[in-house]
């Protein structure tokens, strides 16, 4: 979180600061920026951490279970 926070921050500077951007239409740039990335991400997460560790429970709990 903090990683992306940093980089949001960092972009709204720079629409602002460098390209003369208003900072509400700025907000609007990060924030279309930013959420298609961080549902590709929580996607891409969750296929790699959470599922496998869904099953293994799964299947740790049919182990214990015999």
């Amino acid at each position: 979180m903090l990683f992306v926070d940093w980089l949001m921050r960092d972009t709204y500077n720079y629409f602002v600061d460098e390209q003369d951007v208003k900072a509400d239409d700025a907000v609007w740039y990060v924030f279309f920026i930013y959420t298609p990335i961080l549902f590709l991400v929580a996607w891409i997460l969750e296929v790699i951490i959470d599922r496998p560790a869904k099953q293994f429970a799964g299947e740790f709990d049919r182990q214990i279970r015999r």
